[in-house]
């Protein structure tokens, strides 16, 4: 008989500490979605990603902005500038013009949505998103052999992350 009560003792603990531990994971788990604006132009591919914030209350999402150059051409200089809703971010590429000529992807900018900016969350729509990235423009300027270069980048292909 004292087998069996400690038998008993044992699968509740069990049973107990299971449960606990499936309430802890759902109540611990991270946000693991990214929406992502795509373009391209003659040279380059641009993209945005919309990626949640886990470990800062006050923030919810950031902005991470990237390019890649498609072409064989030899970069001298190169500049870009970023038309979104909340902030122009725009900056020199110089420290990243190898990385680009090899057709790495380069992360140019990663900041952080401004207040009048809508919440966002895994469960957006496609529509939503382009509505609120509906004037979304990456403009590159470079130098190369052949002279000076501009094109802009139109982010209108959207891929929702679940």
């Amino acid at each position: 008989m004292v087998k069996g009560k400690y038998s008993e003792i044992k699968k509740g603990t069990i049973h107990f500490l299971l449960i606990a531990l499936v309430f802890l994971m759902g109540c611990s788990e991270s946000q693991n979605w990214v929406h992502t604006l795509q373009g391209s132009s003659d040279h380059w591919e641009a993209s945005l990603e919309i990626k949640p914030v886990d470990n800062d209350p006050n923030v919810e999402a950031v902005y991470v902005g990237k390019i890649r150059l498609k072409s064989q051409v030899k970069l001298k200089s190169a500049h870009y500038e970023v038309q979104i809703r909340g902030g122009n971010p725009a900056g020199n590429l110089r420290h990243d013009l190898i990385k680009l000529q090899n057709h790495e992807t380069v992360k140019i900018f990663e900041s952080i949505p401004n207040f009048v900016t809508p919440i966002f969350h895994k469960s957006m729509t496609e529509e939503e998103l382009a509505s609120i990235f509906s004037d979304l423009k990456f403009k590159i300027s470079w130098e190369d052999d052949n002279g000076q270069h501009v094109e802009e980048i139109i982010l209108g292909t959207i891929t929702i992350g679940r």
